[in-house]
């Protein structure tokens, strides 16, 4: 309907995912400022973006950013929901890249262990090691010491190890750590 009025035009399409833009400057403002908080509350629009974000983040590669946006989620979740071990904190990353339209295996089983996460798209295999009350160079050793990147080296995607540490105390990511990304 907003297309069909005016309001929004089509800039572009990848991956099942539009690229909305606003025809000029006066439509933008009305739109942003009138007419979008009628229909949708700013919170959901911002976790709207949010996901979005985080998901071309991970297409192109920048998990930095990615991590960023994740950390601010995990931090905007209420303390008495309480996240201390790590298979809470493991539900959270599957159901957020979940929402993101990501295929998510958890506990992936391999030869040697099992891969907290695991998220691949058409470049990048993505595992994810999360540790609550350890470092991330401890998640990352044990990315490599029981071989989970193995079964992806034949192909041709990059694989990029992120050794993630969470804080009981904090209730959020403390700090991440990435191996293998090269750009």
């Amino acid at each position: 309907m907003l297309y069909q009025s005016g309001y929004l035009t089509i800039k572009g399409y990848q991956h099942n995912i539009y690229t909305l833009g606003y025809p000029n400057k006066e439509v933008k403002y009305g739109f942003i400022n009138s007419l979008l908080p009628s229909f949708v509350g700013r919170s959901q629009i911002e976790s709207e973006i949010s996901l979005i974000a985080m998901k071309k983040s991970l297409d192109k590669g920048d998990i930095e950013a990615c991590m960023t946006r994740f950390r601010s989620f995990v931090a905007s979740i209420p303390y008495e929901l309480k996240s201390d071990n790590e298979t809470r904190f493991e539900t959270i990353f599957y159901i957020l890249f979940r929402l993101m339209g990501q295929f998510v295996p958890t506990q992936l089983k391999t030869s040697a262990g099992r891969a907290d996460v695991v998220i691949t798209n058409d470049s990048y295999v993505y595992l994810f090691e999360l540790k609550v009350g350890a470092t991330p160079d401890e998640a990352l050793a044990q990315i490599d010491d029981r071989g989970y990147g193995v079964p992806y080296e034949a192909g041709n995607r990059t694989v990029v190890k992120v050794g993630v540490s969470y804080d009981k105390e904090t209730r959020n990511i403390t700090e991440w750590k990435v191996k293998g990304l090269v750009r």
